[in-house]
């Protein structure tokens, strides 16, 4: 069924343990992508954007509502990303309380505990942040060969120094300049990959402007960028 943005999913909806699921791409695949989406959830463009990356590295891709189908809503921001004054005490307690990756760790360890029982015969994985969410796909307890992460909520130094895997970062112009020199000066050239793209926070995720095209192109450009990624590493 065709979303309010006109965008058709290609995948499916699973319960995965604990959680609702969307589930994308080749499920007899020897590889798969664990996803966490930003605080906004599972709207068209995080689902274009899983189904885009499900056919280029031919995986399946799985994406588990960690929210529990109460996630963030887009009319809580405006348009350059700030909190809409009359929700911004809604948004921030949301954030503090439901969108941050310490607390959230042993959510994805768990599902993909779970995730690994649903498909056996997958033997290699990897992880994908987007958001505030790829700092949970990287560190020494983690499940996956490779991961990434676009627009990074709040990159620093330490993120990288407890990487244990190889890595791809794509941020946006406004995301933290120190934190993302930091990223490019520990990953690129090594066992990862970081660039800056010249557009607005959030634009591989709930927040991109679908009726842009620049917009696009440049999601398209970061989808094809993370797949050649996680071709190479997984």
């Amino acid at each position: 069924m065709a979303s309010k943005s006109g965008y058709i999913p290609k995948g499916r909806y699973d319960s995965i343990g604990a959680w609702n699921a969307y589930v994308t791409g080749n499920e007899s695949s020897k590889t798969g992508i664990l996803e966490v989406t930003d605080a906004f959830g599972l709207v068209p463009p995080t689902i274009r954007g899983a189904d885009l990356l499900a056919e280029l590295t031919n995986s399946v891709v799985v994406l588990p509502d960690y929210f529990h189908g109460q996630p963030a809503l887009i009319s809580w921001i405006t348009e350059d990303g700030s909190p809409v004054e009359e929700t911004k005490d809604q948004y921030i307690k949301f954030v503090a309380e439901k969108a941050q990756a310490p607390e959230n760790l042993p959510n994805v360890l768990k599902s993909m505990e779970e995730v690994k029982r649903h498909w056996p015969d997958i033997n290699t994985w990897g992880g994908l942040g987007i958001g505030w969410g790829g700092k949970e796909t990287s560190g020494p307890e983690t499940p996956f060969k490779a991961s990434g992460q676009a627009f990074p909520s709040r990159p620093a130094r330490e993120d990288v120094e407890r990487f244990t895997i190889p890595h791809i970062c794509l941020a946006s112009q406004t995301d933290n300049k120190e934190g993302i020199a930091a990223y490019a000066e520990l990953l690129n050239g090594k066992a990862g990959e970081v660039e800056t793209y010249d557009i607005y926070h959030g634009w591989m995720g709930a927040r991109a402007m679908m009726d842009d095209l620049r917009t696009v192109n440049e999601f398209e450009r970061g989808y094809n960028q993370l797949a050649n990624f996680f071709i190479k590493h997984l």
